[in-house]
């Protein structure tokens, strides 16, 4: 059975599922599944974004030889770097101040290696958030709070908190009403949410404990189309020296649809991810 059936156990009446292309789907009044399996998503779905997220020094090039090509005024703030270099306090005012952003073309990946996935364009952003890691966390995952920095958020609640493998991780199904910015529409996405401490290095900050936070859309059930397809992490990293800052990484990547066309999907991910770290820096500010 190509089927892979992930276990929520300790809600017996929600299963979250996997079909032949590899898409996820959330399946209600089922009792199918094995427990690991569950875990062995998870793992997956965080050593896959862990992956495409991470910030090395090839990110930071700016000739072809990078997946990652930086847009925009990105491409001479990396280039002044590389040639000239800037100061540690002119790199922090940058990260502070502006939002740093590339593109690539990636799969969104699936957990079953069998299954073929999609190539769409995927969107990264940086910067930093004055707002301590587990702080600014705890913000990303609070369905209540979503408006505060997604000013295109029509509501948000969690449908299902399903069993995590300790209290330091949350999963959850989540379901989220938002406007389509330029497209003018409005969509309904169903989610897998999961969140869990991640080592990053001490950085001199005396904390070495960063966060990540990454979803998937998933389906309402076996026979329902993948309609809006998506795939977002946040890496949340504290600020060498400055362990109440958040150094933030953002990968966005959505799905060609009905409601959104392929020609303005960079568009409205830039747009979105520049509106993201405004409201978030100005709720710092208050």
């Amino acid at each position: 059975n190509i089927l892979q059936e992930i276990n929520t156990s300790i809600f017996p009446r929600h299963t979250l599922e996997q079909d032949e292309s590899g898409a996820l789907f959330f399946e209600i009044n089922s009792n199918k599944g094995r427990s690991d399996s569950f875990q062995n998503l998870l793992e997956a779905l965080v050593e896959s974004s862990l992956t495409l997220a991470s910030l090395d020094k090839e990110e930071e090039r700016t000739d072809t030889q990078s997946p990652w090509m930086p847009e925009g005024n990105t491409t001479k703030v990396l280039q002044h770097r590389n040639t000239r270099h800037y100061t540690h306090d002119e790199w922090m005012n940058i990260l502070e101040n502006d939002v740093l952003k590339w593109t690539r073309t990636a799969a969104i990946p699936s957990t079953n290696a069998t299954c073929r996935s999609h190539a769409y364009p995927i969107l990264k952003t940086r910067g930093i958030i004055a707002m301590p890691p587990y702080e600014l966390r705890d913000l990303l995952l609070d369905s209540n709070r979503v408006k505060e920095f997604n000013k295109n958020s029509l509501g948000k609640k969690n449908v299902c908190i399903l069993p995590s493998s300790n209290d330091d991780e949350t999963t959850v199904i989540v379901e989220h009403d938002m406007r389509i910015p330029i497209v003018g529409t409005s969509i309904q996405t169903l989610a897998l949410t999961h969140s869990r401490p991640i080592h990053c290095g001490d950085g001199g900050c005396g904390c070495d404990i960063g966060y990540i936070v990454v979803s998937r859309s998933v389906k309402r059930g076996l026979e329902e189309e993948e309609k809006d397809p998506f795939y977002s992490i946040s890496i949340l990293r504290p600020v060498p020296n400055q362990p109440e800052k958040t150094d933030l990484i953002n990968v966005a990547q959505m799905g060609v649809s009905n409601h959104v066309p392929g020609f303005v999907l960079s568009k409205i991910g830039f747009m979105g991810a520049s509106d993201f770290f405004a409201n978030l820096r100005r709720l710092c500010r208050k």
